[in-house]
């Protein structure tokens, strides 16, 4: 049995807590997941009788050090008889609370000392920590307003739960930077989480938080994947892009809009996060900017000037890698709040929050940074929404769009950006990337798969990390029966495709399908030979262009790709899809 995840939610007191873990916990069971809520302190009866002693009543009822003892008492039995049990039967737990908290409110805010609390933590259930913790950051004005309305609704005062509401404005604004500081430290575990957009906003930057790290990631080896843009610390191929950017930032003169084109997995994201995280470490200045620390105390050490390049332990770095920086926001695909499922585009909404982010005051020092990636997958509304932005530009703010397919952005958008190309890497580049990467495959796979990433180090990555090769040569082998292809084998790939969890290799043999019958019409429009790859292709190329013409062979491959599109949109079998593309193969043999 898979065990289960164990999520915390924490903050400052009126932070929105209670509504957000009433939201995750639904939607948690909505995809499927037996999900436990429960409270820190609280959970058991003997953690629940703790709780009415540690938050009611007055401030000095307990010091801190009396305070923290109570809550790793009832934090043990409730972990012990509680969560563990959960976990091991594959339930998701999630926490209002948990030992963060007493770090904070004791340890630091308290004067009992973080030191000393870690070490109770480490008595009381030892290192068990939570598989993520989200903290939500609020100002505390507004947080402190809301949980005083909430306990005035409480008609009976000696039931209130507000002994910390009642400790004063500066003790909560130590509380909400020491939370800011967790982030920092523990960037892998924790997540900072803007407190202050609406309920559904907020759920929004949980939902992403959650699955990305625990959902679509399989474990913390694949977190760390350095496939991943965020966690990508070299930059291979794109000197010169870099260079541009470098001189830009250290004339004074920095455009706020940059739009970074070219194939897709080119590393053009890779730049974006490079260039980000060299903002964020350098400060807003320009030249020699930047070498003391940041709010957070993070050094901010200046680069030789001829390089972007970060040590993936810097704290940036990390901060970056974790989203966990306040100045940071990425504009991508969400999820749909009803199913569950990745959008297909970029909704307006998505947009609307980076409204919400510019507005409001900075929660560091520093430039303000959003990366939209991909800039082709807004929708018109989407666009538009951005384009108000781009228009009036909020101060020391730089916005870096990734564009695929740069020629579907409004005109509006384009000429409002600095443009920025990069250019498809040799095959020797990839390769020896893919040998660093991937030392374990054979060099005739390195070579195969650089061939089919076309100068994109970050579609061969992602092909090694699907089956892609293997995928490839079997979509070849069908192929290669053409003009008699044997339905048994047709059938058999199909139905694969066509399985629970298949969608994922479905998308990649529809891509790869794609791929091999354009580069066949781009090679004979060039009167050039098609690629060897894994071998066969040159042959099969030929088989297919002595029975049609290049014009006949362009209709066909438009066709294939509108059947896709029309399959996408109306949600039409995938089995049935498969087929069709192997049919109107088939058809250009058959036809008289």
């Amino acid at each position: 049995m898979v065990a289960g995840r164990f999520i915390t939610l924490e903050g400052g007191d009126g932070c929105g807590k209670s509504t957000q873990i009433a939201m995750l916990s639904a939607r948690l069971r909505e995809v499927g997941h037996e999900v436990v809520v429960t409270r820190d302190p609280g959970g058991t009866e003997g953690a629940e009788a703790i709780r009415n002693l540690v938050l009611t009543g007055e401030p000095d009822r307990w010091d801190s050090m009396t305070s923290a003892l109570l809550h790793f008492a009832a934090r043990r039995d409730y972990v012990e008889r509680l969560i563990r049990p959960a976990l091991e039967k594959g339930q998701w737990v999630i926490s209002d609370r948990f030992a963060d908290s007493t770090v904070v409110y004791q340890g630091i805010a308290g004067g009992a000392g973080a030191d000393t609390i870690r070490d109770l933590w480490n008595t009381a259930i030892g290192d068990f920590k939570p598989d993520l913790t989200l903290i939500i950051d609020l100002p505390v004005e507004e947080g402190l307003e809301r949980a005083n309305g909430r306990m005035q609704r409480i008609e009976d005062e000696t039931s209130r739960e507000d002994r910390y509401e009642k400790m004063g404005n500066d003790f909560h604004q130590v509380v909400r930077q020491a939370f800011i500081d967790i982030v920092k430290k523990e960037p892998a575990r924790c997540a900072l989480i803007d407190g202050t957009e609406n309920p559904d906003g907020v759920h929004t930057q949980i939902w992403a938080a959650v699955s990305g790290r625990l959902l679509w990631m399989a474990d913390a080896q694949a977190y760390e994947s350095p496939q991943s843009p965020c966690f990508t610390a070299d930059l291979v191929g794109h000197e010169k892009a870099e260079r541009q950017l470098l001189e830009a930032h250290t004339s004074g003169r920095l455009h706020h809009a940059w739009l970074l084109t070219g194939p897709r997995g080119i590393g053009k994201a890779t730049l974006a996060y490079r260039f980000a995280r060299y903002l964020l470490t350098t400060g807003s200045g320009g030249e020699g900017a930047g070498t003391g620390p940041s709010l957070f105390g993070d050094a901010l050490e200046a680069t030789t000037g001829e390089t972007m390049a970060l040590d993936p332990d810097h704290p940036i770095f990390r901060r970056v890698a974790a989203g966990g920086h306040g100045n940071l926001r990425i504009l991508q695909r969400s999820a749909d709040e009803k199913t569950g499922k990745m959008r297909q585009e970029i909704i307006v909404g998505d947009v609307r929050r980076l409204h919400r982010f510019f507005a409001s005051t900075a929660a560091e020092e520093g430039w303000r940074i959003v990366i939209v990636d991909a800039a082709d997958d807004m929708n018109r509304n989407a666009a538009n929404a951005l384009l108000k932005i781009l228009e009036e530009p909020p101060e020391k703010s730089i916005l870096l769009l990734v564009a695929h397919r740069p020629g579907v952005l409004p005109a509006t958008i384009r000429s409002r950006c600095q443009a920025l190309t990069l250019s498809p890497l040799s095959e020797e580049q990839v390769v020896g990337l893919l040998s660093a990467r991937l030392p374990d495959l054979s060099s005739e796979d390195h070579l195969a798969l650089a061939r089919l990433g076309a100068g994109a180090p970050g579609r061969a990555l992602g092909l090694a990390g699907e089956g892609g090769l293997d995928l490839y040569r079997r979509m070849i082998g069908v192929m290669g029966n053409l003009p008699n292809l044997k339905t048994a084998d047709s059938h058999a790939l199909a139905d694969e495709l066509a399985g629970r969890g298949a969608e994922q290799r479905y998308s990649l043999l529809v891509d790869l399908v794609l791929y091999w019958v354009g580069g066949l019409v781009r090679a004979g429009a060039r009167g050039t030979a098609m690629p060897e790859i894994t071998g066969g292709e040159q042959e099969l190329a030929a088989k297919l262009t002595r029975r049609a013409g290049l014009e006949r062979w362009l209709a066909v491959w438009e066709k294939m790709g509108e059947t896709v599109e029309r399959a996408e949109r109306q949600k039409l079998d995938r089995k049935q899809t498969v087929l069709a593309l192997l049919g109107q193969l088939q058809s250009v043999f058959t036809a008289s």
